[in-house]
């Protein structure tokens, strides 16, 4: 097996019970996140643990298994290793009991899913060297404006991926549901008060993590 893989797993919408009080924004951890995790220790066992034959042996038995312990109705599993898709297969059903099945194109629904995808595509720059977890954002987006002067110039890169911009949810509107585009999302951010101080708590942020994107993709060029 590959001793270093990007694995992702998508998995069907799988009902979680609301906490009582809690935010609506809040969940606790699903099957979806659990069954991920199964797979992913699956394959990290078998990229450790095979060194001779077909590393891919078993995998998609040990994928359904996974699904059904699960309940799940359908789910996509892929690893790419070095740019280059080596396993790519749908399981399951898209809808139970209808018969259409999961194939390595079907199109999920994977949320903040993304949020890990820009995580790792800006952890790769800085293990390039290219990009530096301190780097202020306004070094690869000139542009990039917030509700304070200070602010603006002080957040880096790890404050946008560690929810620490003091705005927590405020900006969803601007993206949630409107054909804003990247850019005209990023410009009108600059309008909206913070909800806490710069830095002195966790505030889910979703508008931070695409200034995050924005400046990772202006590094790479």
């Amino acid at each position: 097996m590959c001793a270093i893989a990007r694995i992702f797993c998508l998995t069907s919408p799988v009902p979680t019970p609301r906490l009582s009080g809690a935010s609506p924004h809040v969940r606790p951890l699903g099957r979806r996140a659990l069954s991920a995790g199964a797979l992913l220790l699956f394959v990290a066992s078998q990229a450790s643990g095979q060194k001779k034959g077909d590393p891919l042996a078993g995998l998609d038995a040990s994928i359904e298994k996974v699904r059904e312990s699960f309940h799940i109705a359908g789910l996509a599993a892929g690893i790419v290793r070095n740019d280059s898709v080596i396993y790519a297969k749908g399981f399951g059903e898209k809808e139970i009991g209808k018969g259409d099945r999961v194939t390595p194109t079907t199109v999920f629904a994977i949320g903040s899913n993304t949020k890990s995808f820009t995580a790792t595509a800006a952890a790769m720059l800085v293990d390039d060297g290219k990009l530096r977890w301190d780097d202020k954002v306004t070094r690869w987006l000139p542009g990039f404006q917030l509700y304070d002067p200070y602010v603006t110039r002080e957040i880096t890169m790890r404050d946008v991926l560690s929810h620490r911009s003091g705005l927590g949810r405020r900006g969803d509107a601007l993206w949630y549901g409107t054909s804003y585009s990247r850019r005209e999302i990023l410009r009108r951010i600059r309008f909206l008060p913070p909800n806490a101080g710069f830095r002195t708590e966790m505030g889910y942020q979703n508008v931070m993590v695409m200034a995050a994107g924005e400046a990772s993709g202006e590094r790479r060029g």
